[in-house]
């Protein structure tokens, strides 16, 4: 047994499915856990401000600046990536790489 605090487990209502939409991933796992961990203490979050470029305004970003966290473990059940999105398919994935990803959810988006 790994000795895991019962407070440091967390489940998500999500699909069974191998894999999940990109909005799925971001709604129902990536931001949940965002928050879960920001309010555990387990995260130390604050805005990160860059200078726009090429025409662009500036943008503010909600970053990690203090884990106590080594490393998050997926359970069975969770899915495995992200779909793909039609937006981007791609007619040559040799050539442009790929349009899926792998669940990685220790990253907060905008």
């Amino acid at each position: 047994m790994r000795q895991v605090p019962a407070k440091q487990i967390y489940g998500f209502e999500l699909t069974t499915n191998e894999e999940m939409s990109r909005a799925e991933f971001r709604d129902k796992l990536q931001m949940p856990l965002a928050k879960k961990l920001e309010a555990g203490g387990l995260w130390k979050l604050d805005m990160t401000f860059y200078r726009g470029t090429n025409n662009q305004p500036d943008r503010a970003i909600r970053k990690v600046i203090a884990s106590k966290i080594r490393y998050a473990v997926l359970c069975y059940g969770v899915p495995l990536k992200s779909a793909r999105i039609r937006a981007f398919m791609n007619p040559s994935p040799k050539k442009h790489g790929r349009n899926c990803a792998a669940i990685r959810p220790l990253w907060i988006p905008n």
